[in-house]
């Protein structure tokens, strides 16, 4: 199961290996539901194989769900498993802690995410989750 420190944990790590949030590269996808899931499955697995045909399909079936708040009401279907092919609990647990994240700092659309990881503010409030 995951928890709610596993997202603290992924912060953790993130600067551990030197990612400065503030410098984080801009998002150039629209659909911030396909960049939450897209961001989830690419730990160890081929992302040309894997994860790119997952998320193209999640995107094209799932145009509302480009805004959190389609996403979460998406999540809130049951159907992620489905959707994206994926069995996975702990990866599937993961992309709604990452909602819920993203929900807490008032994040609605790709572009508010861009300019909240700009933002040093966000990301002490992603590390204190």
């Amino acid at each position: 199961m995951t928890t709610s420190n596993d997202a603290k944990l992924l912060v953790d790590h993130a600067h551990s290996i030197g990612v400065d949030f503030s410098q984080t590269a801009i998002v150039h996808r629209e659909h911030l539901g396909s960049v939450i899931v897209d961001a989830v499955l690419q730990a160890r697995q081929s992302y040309k194989n894997t994860v790119a045909p997952r998320v193209a399909e999640f995107e094209r079936d799932q145009p509302a769900a480009a805004t959190l708040t389609g996403f979460r009401e998406f999540l809130a279907t049951g159907e992620l498993s489905e959707a994206i092919r994926w069995r996975g609990a702990t990866r599937l647990d993961r992309i709604g802690l990452i909602a819920s994240a993203l929900a807490d700092c008032d994040i609605e659309t790709v572009s508010d995410m861009n300019d909240a990881f700009a933002s040093e503010a966000t990301g002490e409030a992603l590390e204190n989750r």
